[in-house]
């Protein structure tokens, strides 16, 4: 049970790996702070954030830049579904 349970979980966060071979990379703050100086500051934008994984940069960046809309796309289940959660629980929009 242990062994099923480990590979669904990593079936779920790697399923787009052996397709797209670009792995799960998580984006930190210092790369959150670099987008967020070269986005305008007050004109209307869109931001696409292309393998979004589990939404962390898009949850830095709407709060700070509101005439921004920010979309993210994700193509493995368990990061869109921790994406989805994370965007409910802090009122965002997920469509």
């Amino acid at each position: 049970g242990f062994f099923l349970a480990a590979f669904l979980v990593m079936a779920g966060v790697y399923w787009s790996t052996f397709r797209t071979q670009v792995p799960l990379y998580l984006s930190g703050t210092a790369a959150c702070r670099q987008l967020s100086a070269l986005l305008p500051a007050e004109q209307p934008f869109r931001f696409l954030d292309a393998g979004c994984g589990i939404g962390t940069t898009l949850a830095w960046l709407s709060p700070r830049h509101l005439a921004g809309r920010f979309e993210g796309v994700e193509l493995a289940p368990l990061p869109v579904a921790l994406a989805w959660l994370r965007a409910r629980l802090s009122g965002g929009l997920f469509s």
